[in-house]
């Protein structure tokens, strides 16, 4: 079971609040560090591979997003 939800189920509230700020510090820490990677390496990089490498990058954050977005839904209907 994936930290958001189990952190749902249980007694704590501040825990959810923890766990899902903690998720929220991570996805900007990734994209702050995709720009910086995109920004420092366009002068050696070429310009495609920086466009394929971002396009993968925001696919794969989507997933995770509606990953998290159907579990939750799933279990905060099943906890009211």
């Amino acid at each position: 079971m994936p930290l958001l939800v189990s952190s749902l189920t249980s007694e704590a509230q501040t825990q959810f609040v923890f766990v899902a700020l903690g998720i929220i510090l991570v996805i900007l820490t990734h994209d702050i560090t995709l720009m910086s990677v995109v920004h420092f390496s366009r002068g050696f990089l070429n310009q495609a591979f920086i466009n394929w490498s971002a396009i993968l990058a925001s696919v794969i954050l989507f997933g995770l997003s509606v990953y998290f977005g159907y579990e939750f839904f799933n279990r905060f209907f099943v906890f009211i």
